[in-house]
């Protein structure tokens, strides 16, 4: 996963609830990008060992508790490339980079 700070217990904290944006780029060993995802899920855990959303099929999804690598969304809508669906003022955005491991 990218390179984000660590985890922040205050930020983990400010983070419970919040309606989050999550951008994923799937990294090819040779370094080309494979694919690109984007969800929105509600934070419902954030601890030094994992970050967990729930998304609004009820299907949750874990990431790494980097909470550096969450950021303040600008109030507005955001549509999601894949699926077009319009996300209303989320709370926050996160972008990662999954590398596929070296050969």
């Amino acid at each position: 996963m990218g390179p984000h700070a660590g985890f922040d217990p205050r930020r983990a904290r400010w983070l419970l609830g919040k309606r989050v944006i999550v951008g994923l780029t799937y990294v090819a060993s040779d370094g080309s990008t494979e694919r690109q995802s984007q969800f929105c899920g509600v934070v419902v855990g954030a601890d030094a060992s994992v970050i967990s959303l729930e998304r609004a099929e009820g299907t949750r999804f874990t990431l790494p508790p980097a909470t550096g690598a969450f950021r303040y969304a600008r109030r507005g809508e955001y549509r999601l490339r894949a699926t077009g669906e319009v996300i209303v003022d989320p709370d926050a955005t996160a972008s990662w980079v999954v590398e596929a491991p070296s050969r």
